[in-house]
């Protein structure tokens, strides 16, 4: 699809494609521009980027770019896992916003999705960033839920008298561990997420006896945890504490980052303020069922 303020090609002309005619280089450019602004900027390095999509489970066949003569002007980037899409990021640079680029996208991209079989897209939103939310909401998606993000300083263990944590492959925990959770990770934490990293995830667990019964999973770089779950039986021992003093002593930023928690887990939200989380920003996850 085209739009021309002229004949022929000029510097106002947009031309709709699919990410996958585009190379990776110019996508970050495009997404540095976009989100230089944002609420929260995103200034990712390439190697960043590249990671970010992986982790995402980027499919360039169902995302979609607005082209112009001088380049990207606005992109609308979607992953795919089975049936179900997420859209990892959208934006538009600022000079070319508020002539319907995005919407402009998110219909092409979600004609590809439908054509795809895909039943459902996922997003996630800072609740703050009131315009976008309210696009979104035009655009059919609905909140399914509030998830909180929090920052935390080194913390520090009580030595000898807390339980044994080990080191393990994290690959070897999703099975024994499934139930563990009472609410599921975003698409960002879940474990096709810890898949796509190029950098295996440091994963730590403590057991009674052979069983493990507390884990945790987190980019050691970054200080990202994804996941930190107890088993229903073994909480309030100390095993949760256990494992956050173990992560901060392994974090090479030295600072932990617990992003996308359901706000709705009110005993998880007074363990980490406890031991001293600051909360940053809120985010809504949101749902498009699609027709198919």
């Amino acid at each position: 699809a085209k739009t021309a303020g002229g004949q022929g090609m000029t510097e106002d002309t947009v031309t709709m494609c699919g990410a996958g005619e585009v190379g990776l280089a110019d996508l970050h450019r495009a997404m540095l521009a976009a989100f230089a602004d944002y609420a929260v900027p995103m200034q990712l390095s390439f190697a960043q980027f590249e990671d970010l999509l992986a982790q995402r489970s980027f499919a360039p066949d169902l995302s979609c770019v607005a082209l112009l003569p001088a380049g990207v002007a606005a992109f609308w980037l979607i992953g795919r896992r089975a049936n179900e899409a997420y859209l990892i990021c959208s934006g538009t640079l600022p000079a070319h916003r508020r002539k319907g680029l995005a919407e402009a996208l998110g219909q092409r991209s979600e004609t590809l999705l439908d054509k795809a079989g895909i039943k459902a897209l996922r997003l996630e939103v800072i609740t703050t960033n009131t315009g976008a939310v309210a696009a979104y909401r035009k655009m059919g998606f609905a909140t399914v839920r509030t998830l909180q993000c929090y920052s935390l300083p080194a913390v520090q263990g009580d030595g000898a008298s807390m339980p044994l944590v080990e080191e393990q492959d994290w690959r070897d925990v999703p099975a024994p561990c499934a139930g563990f959770m009472d609410w599921q990770p975003t698409w960002q934490n879940a474990v096709d997420a810890l898949a796509g990293l190029r950098a295996s995830p440091l994963c730590l667990v403590c057991r009674d006896g052979r069983d493990p019964v507390a884990y945790a999973v987190m980019d050691v770089a970054s200080g990202t945890v994804f996941q930190l779950a107890v088993r229903a039986d073994r909480r309030r021992s100390g095993l949760a504490q256990a494992l956050l003093s173990g992560l901060s002593t392994r974090a090479g930023a030295g600072t932990l980052r617990f992003l996308n928690v359901d706000a709705g887990d009110p005993a998880f939200d007074a363990f980490l303020m406890r031991n001293g989380a600051v909360k940053t920003v809120q985010q809504f996850e949101m749902v498009k069922r699609l027709s198919r």
